[in-house]
């Protein structure tokens, strides 16, 4: 199954003031298949996650306002399953650090390579997807197999009928 296909349920906000920044940005995550919505700013992505569900941000850390910091933890605290990638031009390790300790799930720094960017959405993608699944099929998403392929969910759907039952399997 192509990477195109595993990633075209994912919901994706991209927070930037800058508005071609932002619209590239969009463009490339489209390219994995995702979908994408945009915000200019900390605040209009806060309300847009209040309304629209989405399981990843991609978002700038210097803006006018609520800062991508202040983003991250109010995404971490009010939706803690949203897994966020922070950008900046003002990278230094000790902004990186900064971020991850807070729960973000990467750091890039501008200018960033395009092909990287994708990388990044992909695999952190994959994750928030089958994150997603495992809650919605009410399975914890602190299990330690987590599945996207059909095949092996369904194994695990197996697991978990054959599980409490008391006789050798």
């Amino acid at each position: 199954m192509s990477q195109r296909l595993l990633l075209a349920g994912l919901r994706v906000l991209v927070v930037d003031d800058e508005e071609d920044v932002r619209r590239g940005i969009e463009r490339l995550v489209r390219s994995t298949g995702a979908s994408t919505d945009g915000a200019e700013s900390g605040e209009a992505a806060l309300a847009w996650l209040h309304r629209e569900p989405a399981d990843l941000v991609v978002s700038d850390i210097r803006m006018p306002g609520i800062s991508g910091m202040e983003l991250l933890r109010e995404v971490r605290s009010r939706r803690p399953h949203v897994q966020v990638v922070m950008i900046t031009g003002f990278g230094t390790i000790e902004t990186a650090v900064t971020c991850l300790q807070a729960g973000a799930a990467h750091f890039l720094t501008k200018p960033f390579d395009n092909a990287h960017l994708v990388e990044i959405v992909q695999r952190v993608g994959l994750q928030a997807l089958a994150a997603r699944r495992a809650r919605e099929a009410g399975r914890s998403s602190d299990r330690p197999i987590v599945a996207v392929d059909p095949r092996s969910t369904e194994v695990l759907a197996q697991v978990d009928r054959i599980a409490p039952l008391r006789v050798p399997v």
